[in-house]
Formats: C-alpha cells, structure tokens, sequence
C-alpha cells in the first residue's frame, strides 16, 4: 500500500501544478494600451486648457464690463444728488418768498398752465 500512496500523492501533485500553471496570471504589459491611454489624457489635458484659458478671457470681459457699470451708476448717482440738490434749492427760494412773491409765483404758474382753448 505504500507505493499506492506514492502514486496519488504524485498524481495529486501534478494535477495542482498542472491547475496552478494554467492559472497563472499573464505577465505581458500591454505597452500599447498604456500609450493610448496617455495620449487620451494628454488630449483631454489640452482640451480643459484651452477651456480655462477661455474662460480666463471671459472673466477678464465681464470684470471690465462690470467696472464700466459701476462707473456709470456712479455718474448716475452723482447727477441724481446734483438734481435732488437744485430741488431743494429751488424749494429753499420759494420758502423764504414773502405773500406777494407767493401770490405772483402761484398766479403765474396757474396761467402757464391753462388750456390755451378756453
């Protein structure tokens, strides 16, 4: 019975070397596919560059945009204050008019303001 035992061990030993070689991992490095894959992204690197210089241009068009709209508000702030200023003005004058100022302002304004028809 011994050499039975020899036997199946050995044969137990082939068919695990047999498995094992079989399925070994495959050693070969696909050099091609990792070439075609860094120029896939080299591509895709340049694209988002051409993209955020774009975008850069943008940015600095809607800043100079932005700026000129701030200065044109601030004009318009400005010319809004100087009316506001002449009103009071106006309305200081017609405060210290005296009664017959008053009278001859109003009746004035009146007949400026008729319709020409009656």
């Amino acid at each position: 019975m011994s050499w039975f035992k020899v036997i199946i061990l050995t044969e137990l030993l082939v068919i695990v070397s047999l498995s094992a070689w079989i399925c070994r991992p495959k050693e070969t490095t696909d050099f091609e596919d990792l070439d075609t894959y860094q120029k896939a992204l080299q591509h895709e690197i340049d694209s988002l560059i051409q993209v955020n210089q774009k975008l850069d241009k943008e940015v600095a068009r809607l800043n100079t945009k932005s700026d000129s709209l701030y200065q044109a508000a601030q004009i318009t702030k400005n010319n809004i204050q100087k009316l506001k200023t002449s009103r009071n003005e106006r309305i200081n004058a017609i405060d210290n008019f005296g009664h017959d100022e008053l009278v001859g302002f109003f009746s004035d304004l009146q007949f400026r303001t008729q319709d020409p028809e009656r």
